[in-house]
Formats: structure tokens, C-alpha cells, sequence
């Protein structure tokens, strides 16, 4: 089993893709992108526009122990 696919099973994310991970001070950071392919609504699901082109977005993960995890994402990159 590859590490990213177990990386994802560990968190608990089913609707992500984790590409690449790195240890930082700040914990543990996955880079992720969602499964489907076309940029989707955050709120209903639906196929969007696709317009969000801003910088890399960061939130934090529950932490397992004293590790701090956190996911990345740069929509529309």
C-alpha cells in the first residue's frame, strides 16, 4: 500500500486525493485535491464555474497524539 493511500485512510478522508505529504514545524501536511475532476460547489455538490484561483487554503486536522495534521489545497492549480 502506497504511503498516501494510507496517509488518507488514517484521516479518515474518502473524497480526497492526498498527492504529496512533508513534516513541518507546524505537524504533519498533506497536500490534497478532491476526487472528481470539474470544480464543484463547496455547499450543494453541484458543477460550478471554477473561477477560485487563490493561493493555497490550509486547515488543520484532528492530531493524532502530539501530531499536528494539516491539509492543503491550491483550488484551481
Amino acid at each position: 500500500m502506497r504511503t498516501t493511500s494510507l496517509l488518507r485512510l488514517l484521516i479518515g478522508v474518502t473524497d480526497l486525493i492526498v498527492d504529496t505529504f512533508s513534516l513541518e514545524t507546524r505537524g504533519l501536511v498533506l497536500d490534497v485535491r478532491p476526487r472528481w475532476r470539474r470544480p464543484r460547489c463547496g455547499g450543494c455538490g453541484r458543477l460550478g464555474p471554477g473561477y477560485d484561483c487563490s493561493g493555497p487554503r490550509l486547515w488543520r486536522h484532528l492530531g493524532i497524539g502530539d501530531l499536528k495534521i494539516w491539509l492543503r489545497y491550491a483550488p484551481g492549480g
